[in-house]
């Protein structure tokens, strides 16, 4: 992923329920999943290294871009009611200099969408949520 999450990066919700948090530390947000959407979820995709390495799946970057609207609703779909299922890890072992290696997972790019969407809510916490 490039960069990191900032205020600037963060929809106009988002930057709204941050400076809240700052305003008023110490309280509580019952939900802030309603400000993941599409929207989020195509600036993560802009954000996402495009060299990365691909899943289990076999779904590059550039390839889950070709038909980029219809796989983000269908993601956000899922996600919206609970149907999601994370795919399994691709176990890739890298060498290391003293000739053993190390075991490194790779997640498919729907996975690495919703890990992004966490540390966005994390980043949030940072910011006063509880």
């Amino acid at each position: 992923m490039q960069g990191s999450t900032s205020l600037k990066s963060m929809s106009p919700g988002l930057q709204r329920v941050a400076a809240r948090a700052k305003q008023y530390p110490g309280t509580r947000q019952q939900s802030l999943a309603h400000h993941i959407n599409v929207d989020a979820m195509r600036r993560v995709y802009q954000r996402m290294r495009k060299d990365a390495a691909v899943g289990v799946d076999g779904v590059t970057w550039e390839a889950y871009g070709v038909n980029l609207e219809a796989n983000l609703q269908d993601l956000h779909e899922r996600l919206r009611t609970m149907r999601y299922r994370h795919q399994p890890i691709r176990r890739v072992h890298i060498p290391k200099e003293n000739g053993s290696t190390r075991p490194i997972g790779v997640s498919n790019v729907a996975s690495v969408y919703l890990r992004f969407l966490v540390s966005l809510l994390e980043s949030l916490m940072s910011f006063g949520l509880a």
